[in-house]
């Protein structure tokens, strides 16, 4: 009865032992794409409001408003 009893936990330890070493290749990848996300999702808003804002002090005179 032991040794039946010990056959059955021996798979279910390669189980997890295989689960864990899938998610140690696979935890790279997931790290990566959701840090990849974040910085898309803080930096293109912040990045837009740059591009968009004109700077101060360059551009045309207030005279030349008329021929462009």
């Amino acid at each position: 009865m032991a040794e039946a009893k010990q056959q059955q936990q021996q798979p279910q330890a390669a189980t997890a032992a295989a689960a864990s070493g899938v998610w140690k290749t696979v935890k790279p990848f997931a790290n990566g794409g959701a840090s990849g996300m974040l910085a898309t999702c803080v930096i293109q808003p912040i990045d837009m409001v740059k591009v968009r804002t004109p700077p101060h002090g360059l551009g045309l005179p207030a005279s030349a408003g008329g021929l462009v």
